[in-house]
């Protein structure tokens, strides 16, 4: 009975820590004017770049929005609100467990103006206190691996130890 109830404990832990991998990324923001006051109800388009898919959310009561669940990638973000001029970002790149944090400041004027700002590269992560580091392709196949193995990779990251029996944070 006892060698039962451990599998039940060891497939619960299994199924619980499976459930907390993070495999997409989120956008959140606010919309404001120019004098700093939060727009209500502006819609804001989100457009994955390799398929094409497009997410749209709107703007809450304190002009604050948050995506659902999103593939990582690259995105165009545009946001537009009534008397406002369309505000465009392009060059959103998320990655995996990314809460990246875009903000608009619209400008009163006509819909079929539109203000466009390219992406800058985000210098901190303020809207998550997760630690996080992905490697990418290129950093995989150009780095040389001793005798392949792939726990040495782990040592990209900060604060890791890559050892014969694992990996130490």
């Amino acid at each position: 009975m006892s060698k039962f109830i451990a599998n039940i404990v060891f497939f619960a832990a299994m199924f619980s820590a499976a459930g907390q991998e993070v495999t997409e990324a989120v956008v959140v923001g606010s919309v404001l004017d120019s004098t700093q006051s939060a727009i209500h109800g502006a819609a804001v388009e989100l457009k994955h770049l390799a398929t094409g898919s497009v997410i749209q959310v709107k703007t809450d009561e304190r002009g604050t929005y948050r995506t659902p669940p999103l593939r990582i990638g690259e995105y165009t973000i545009s946001v537009e609100a009534e008397g406002f001029k369309r505000f465009n970002q392009s060059g959103v790149v998320l990655d995996i467990g990314d809460v990246r944090k875009v903000d608009a400041t619209l400008e009163v004027g006509q819909v079929s103006e539109s203000v466009s700002v390219e992406a800058e590269a985000p210098l901190l992560q303020t809207s998550d206190s997760t630690v996080g580091t992905v490697i990418t392709n290129s950093q995989i196949e150009d780095l040389p691996l001793n005798g392949r193995d792939y726990l040495q990779l782990a040592a990209l990251s900060s604060g890791t130890i890559a050892s014969g029996q694992g990996v130490s944070t």
